[in-house]
């Protein structure tokens, strides 16, 4: 990323509110150099949340120069503005503001041998800069720990949502939109960064400690909100009116046809045999995009 970040802040007025999906963009072009979204798609506008101050240094004296952030004690309670889904079979992750889809992200999930693991988890802290220390396993034996920088296999920021397991950045684009990691959730950097910022938006809401610079020091903010982070294994989901069917990266979907007649039947589209002739028997193939069938193609009579 070139150049320092500059503010968005709140500073010597009132807070500026606009759309959260024109907030990402904003967020994302000023605290990334100005690169586009790319395949980060805004999903919907949702009015209602704030722009978060991510100016590198501001906020009280030493707030961020060294080691750990702790904001103002508050109540602990989860953030209920946002909130994280990642659909595993997907590869893509959705950030939510009060309910609304606000954007979606592509990722790297984890390997069938090292499968991400499904259910809900909570977003406790941010750090920037990470240093990457190899863990007590088998595939991580004779590594060595290496310092922040580009190489940094979690990229610039990592996001805990449980022992051991992160979302972060990763200088291993080409993996994006495969099942390769060792079970953590990987990000394009800048999406990363984008993420961190709304995170720190989100689960520190008093707190005025910013971004830190790409590569500069090592920094962990602990949210004082948990910010919740759904994982689901859904190989058939209704998105934009379409009925999409996803490939099955741990193979645990042996009988797709039935696992999307229920998806449709929740939807209130009947099994018959029309539908039926409709779904493919098999589901995409690793690698292979969704298949993606309309919906009112499914529910016209013929």
């Amino acid at each position: 990323m070139a150049g320092p970040k500059r503010a968005l802040t709140r500073a010597g007025g009132p807070t500026v509110r606009r759309s959260v999906a024109a907030g990402l963009a904003a967020a994302w072009a000023i605290g990334c150099g100005g690169e586009p979204a790319s395949e980060g798609r805004a999903v919907n506008a949702a009015p209602g949340v704030a722009e978060a101050a991510l100016v590198p240094g501001s906020g009280p004296a030493g707030a961020c120069d060294a080691g750990t952030y702790d904001p103002p004690a508050r109540d602990g309670a989860p953030a209920d503005a946002f909130s994280l889904r990642l659909n595993i079979p997907a590869f893509r992750l959705t950030a939510s503001a009060e309910d609304a889809p606000v954007v979606s992200l592509p990722v790297s999930v984890g390997a069938p041998e090292f499968p991400t693991p499904v259910g809900d988890f909570l977003i406790t802290d941010v750090t920037w800069n990470p240093w990457w220390d190899p863990p007590d396993s088998e595939w991580a034996k004779g590594r060595r720990p290496e310092p922040p920088g580009p190489a940094n296999p979690m990229g610039s920021v990592k996001i805990r949502f449980g022992p051991l397991l992160f979302l972060h950045g990763t200088p291993d684009t080409a993996s994006i939109g495969t099942p390769s990691s060792h079970g953590c959730v990987r990000l394009r950097d800048r999406d990363a960064l984008l993420l961190s910022g709304w995170l720190l938006a989100a689960g520190t809401p008093d707190s005025t400690a910013g971004l830190p610079q790409v590569y500069g020091e090592t920094r962990t903010v602990r949210l004082v909100r948990p910010v919740r982070f759904a994982i689901a294994y859904e190989t058939a989901e209704l998105a934009d009116g379409d009925l999409v069917l996803h490939p099955d990266p741990y193979g645990r979907a042996p009988d797709p046809v039935r696992t999307a007649l229920g998806v449709l039947e929740a939807a209130g589209i009947p099994a018959t045999e029309r539908v039926r002739a409709r779904l493919p028997a098999a589901s995409p193939a690793p690698g292979a995009p969704p298949v993606r069938i309309p919906l009112d193609s499914l529910r016209r009579e013929p």
